[in-house]
């Protein structure tokens, strides 16, 4: 008795994969760069259901069996790296990076004027030999900054008082103010 055996995925003949026509063994398939035509068949339709039919051949009749089953073609997952270089290349992705690499700066920027400005704030208060609230007390105003930084200052002298008493002092003598300049001279 003389048979012969051939074996089909779909509409693509597998022969060559074939063992003495028994059985059928697929190699491991490379879906990222297919270059057989079984790969580039299995990685583009490969998923769903799928049929394989082994064809017989004895004494001129043609025997087929067909079994049906449900393919899976499982990709290898990408690394976290691979999966961040490919958002950052769409055009989402770029724009999220620009939007955070604004924002980290901007706030950068926030930091640094008020570290710059905390740095000033506290130089004046040694130049002007201001001292935390707990070294003095007595008649002198407390002031905050607004972060918990208490100071007292001195009480200022009353120059309003000074400068009213002075004015009052003094009468304006007419002959101290000169006349206004003619019209159409300024």
């Amino acid at each position: 008795m003389e048979y012969v055996i051939s074996w089909r995925i779909g509409d693509y003949s597998l022969e060559g994969l074939d063992s003495g026509g028994k059985n059928v063994s697929i190699p491991s398939l490379d879906c990222d760069s297919p270059n057989e035509n079984l790969e580039v068949y299995l990685c583009s339709e490969g998923t769903g259901p799928q049929q394989v039919t082994a064809s017989m051949i004895d004494s001129g009749e043609i025997t087929e069996v067909i079994w049906s089953f449900e393919m899976i073609i499982s990709k290898t997952p990408a690394s976290l790296s691979e999966k961040v270089a490919s958002f950052v290349l769409t055009p989402l992705g770029i724009a999220v990076t620009i939007a955070s690499i604004a924002s980290l700066l901007g706030v950068s920027y926030l930091v640094g004027t008020r570290i710059a400005y905390r740095r000033e704030l506290n130089e004046a208060y040694n130049f002007y030999q201001i001292s935390p609230r707990d070294n003095e007390a007595g008649s002198s105003k407390i002031i905050s900054d607004g972060n918990d930084f208490s100071y007292s200052l001195p009480s200022a002298p009353d120059l309003s008082s000074m400068i009213s008493s002075s004015n009052r002092n003094q009468d304006i003598d007419q002959g101290d103010i000169p006349p206004p300049p003619p019209p159409g001279t300024y």
